[in-house]
């Protein structure tokens, strides 16, 4: 069959020393049904030598588990609510035919099901001890390798994390949001992006430089539609005004944010969603300055409109499915005295949904929330 296969998504806590904790998660992972293909931790780093040592730590363990099939394998130096680590966990169905790689030294996985293909890299990053740009420049070059070697091109991406140390903070006068964006700028112009830019998230982490993941896909019946908000400005978009930091030298302004606000994925009667990070933002301004649980319900708002039936149709993505089911979100909240009021307003909201609540910077000053998740459509 020429189809994306299905995928199923689970997040485990654990506590205890690092060590343990990344065990208990990791015991729980492998005993999962279908074939795992993304593991994403997340937990509380001191330091980038703590940062290395742990990704050390979970490397053994990953490679003693799965050995030759060990899945990609992300860290995020975010500290977890109610457990020293957490594990994010991506599974495609038994039906599809899973290859684990390696190239450049980095691991990824290829997902096949006759003609379709998809690419699912992660944990990329550069010399953590090299200027941002440096990073950048290093880990988009393993991604471009990564992609030729499966025949794939650059604007094959579907899905990017992009996970920024100090992300609002600045060397001289440039911000470090805006130096990663000048690089993903650079990258993506080596793509026409005649079917929009990936859906995306860029999110503040603790010490480890910049990390990015994503997933490419091409070939059997998979359509993938860009999906824009009515409610917000397309972040590619944004004016000048919004931008932060110096100009870059190259393009001589700040480049905007290249991604969607979402991407809907239709394959065989089934359709799935990719929820770009989301925020509390109306056109291109942040809204509900100072009120935590309002940011939280304009962002949820932003998320619910943009996958909703009506605006599916608004870009085209139109297949027999019924109402959307959030099957995993993540939520980023900025302040740690936050933590707690909004993951109760959030569970109260969505309980049958996997979520995650960490703790972490967002990439305006003022913006106190970001959410991000996958929305399953079932078939008729």
């Amino acid at each position: 069959m020429n189809v994306r296969p299905s995928y199923r998504y689970d997040i485990f806590t654990a506590s205890g020393s690092f060590e343990s904790a990344c065990r208990g998660v990791l015991s729980q992972a492998a005993a999962l049904p279908g074939q795992l293909v993304r593991l994403v931790f997340f937990g509380q780093v001191g330091s980038r030598d703590s940062y290395l040592h742990q990704c050390g730590v979970i490397a053994s363990l990953v490679d003693e588990i799965f050995g030759d099939r060990s899945p990609v394998c992300s860290y995020v130096p975010q500290p977890v609510m109610g457990g020293v680590v957490a594990l994010e966990c991506h599974s495609a169905d038994d039906g599809a035919q899973v290859s684990y790689k390696k190239l450049s030294g980095a691991g990824y996985v290829t997902v096949e099901c006759g003609s379709f293909k998809e690419v699912v890299a992660g944990g990329l990053r550069g010399d953590i001890g090299t200027a941002l740009s440096v990073q950048c420049a290093a880990l988009f070059a393993v991604a471009r390798d990564i992609l030729a070697a499966e025949g794939m091109e650059v604007d094959d991406i579907v899905r990017q994390w992009n996970y920024i140390e100090d992300i609002t903070g600045f060397v001289g006068e440039f911000q470090n949001y805006q130096v990663f964006n000048d690089a993903r700028t650079r990258f993506y112009s080596l793509g026409r992006w005649s079917g929009g830019y990936p859906a995306a998230t860029g999110i503040g982490a603790g010490p480890c430089g910049v990390v990015v993941d994503f997933n490419s896909m091409r070939g059997g019946d998979v359509e993938i539609v860009a999906l824009d908000n009515p409610l917000q400005t397309p972040a590619h978009g944004y004016s000048q005004e919004v931008l932060v930091g110096a100009e870059d030298d190259f393009f001589a302004q700040r480049t905007t944010p290249k991604f969607e606000r979402g991407k809907a994925v239709l394959s065989a009667g089934s359709m799935m969603c990719y929820v770009s990070g989301t925020a509390s933002i109306r056109g291109e301004e942040s809204v509900a300055v100072g009120d935590v649980l309002a940011q939280t319900a304009t962002t949820m708002e932003n998320i619910d409109c943009l996958t909703s039936s009506d605006n599916l149709k608004r870009y085209g993505a139109v297949r027999p499915v019924g109402r959307g089911r959030y099957d995993m979100l993540r939520v980023y909240v900025k302040r740690a005295d936050d933590m707690e009021s909004v993951r109760d307003y959030m569970t109260a909201r969505y309980p049958d949904t996997h979520m995650v609540f960490l703790h972490t910077d967002v990439c305006r000053d003022e913006l106190l929330v970001e959410i991000e998740g996958i929305v399953s459509y079932a078939g008729a």
